[in-house]
């Protein structure tokens, strides 16, 4: 009787340790599949549009955010994962003041869609106090369901001007410079979204802040080290014409400032938009995305 109940018992220590072994395989399943995507749930009908960018596109400075602004205009549904104070092109050193603008640069907020990976933002507690939307916007990209996208519009260069990113780099996709990390984010979302157009939206008029002399000068004439806006703006329209499926908006013909930065009705500051400079972004944009609709 006694053996029947160690038998008994030693048949229940292994079926728990089986059911325990059993589901630990599957925890350490689910954790390596590519999270499970809630976006889009509803409107399907609707266009879908993913934003990745600045803090012009992240930020809506009391008002509407431009991809708020654009969902009513052009009457589609779009996410904004955008994060204020990135640049195009990875850098290897951090900022002055956080290093999470080098943790979400656009190559590495795209390799992190491609795997799924979110972990190494969520593993930064700081970041997430001192940004809380930060979180939402990964949030987005975790479980967005990307081959649904029909757009993904891509504005970064006015970090990447003031950074001093090179504007080429070793080689062709080199991360390491502002073409080429424009180049191989753009294969990368294409991977993901084989169905989406990309629009790469070209660097904005801003002003260059001269530290020596205490003073703002034209994007146009400042060279910070990688080159002015102009030249920027070059290279993102070449990168655009480089692929079929990519298309380039134009923020900087036509839209030159001629009077004092103090005086813009476009800017809050020499970087940043009022509402009419979002009304005019998204103006343009729009009528790229109309023209677009009808080829």
């Amino acid at each position: 009787m006694e053996n029947e109940k160690k038998s008994k018992l030693n048949i229940r220590i292994l079926v728990f340790a089986a059911v325990f072994a059993l589901t630990a395989v599957l925890i350490c399943l689910l954790a390596l599949r590519r999270p499970k995507a809630f976006f889009p749930a509803i409107l399907q009908e609707k266009k879908q549009i993913l934003f990745l960018g600045d803090s012009n596109i992240a930020f809506d400075f009391g008002g509407e955010t431009i991809p708020q602004m654009t969902e009513k205009k052009f009457d589609s549904v779009c996410y904004n994962a955008a994060v204020g104070g990135t640049c195009a092109y990875r850098k290897k050193e951090p900022y002055d003041l956080d290093s999470f603008f080098t943790l979400l640069d656009l190559s590495d907020i795209t390799k992190m869609m491609e795997t799924g990976d979110f972990s190494p933002v969520y593993r930064d507690k700081k970041l997430l106090d001192q940004r809380y939307y930060v979180s939402d916007h990964m949030l987005v990209l975790k479980h967005l369901d990307y081959q649904a996208l029909d757009y993904v519009i891509i504005h970064f260069g006015v970090n990447d001007y003031m950074a001093s990113a090179p504007l080429e780099g070793a080689h062709a996709d080199d991360d390491a410079s502002y073409a080429g990390s424009l180049r191989s984010s753009i294969k990368r979302i294409h991977r993901l979204c084989p169905n989406a157009r990309i629009v790469i939206s070209s660097i904005p008029y801003i002003w260059g802040y001269d530290k020596e002399n205490d003073a703002y000068i034209s994007g146009l004439e400042f060279d910070y080290g990688g080159g002015t806006i102009d030249r920027y703006f070059d290279v993102s329209k070449e990168v655009a014409e480089e692929f079929p499926y990519v298309y380039f908006l134009d923020n900087l013909t036509g839209c030159v400032e001629t009077v004092a930065m103090e005086e813009s009705p476009y800017h809050v500051d020499r970087i940043h938009y009022t509402v009419l400079g979002r009304e005019q972004y998204t103006e343009r944009l729009t009528k790229l995305l109309w023209e677009l609709e009808q080829k």
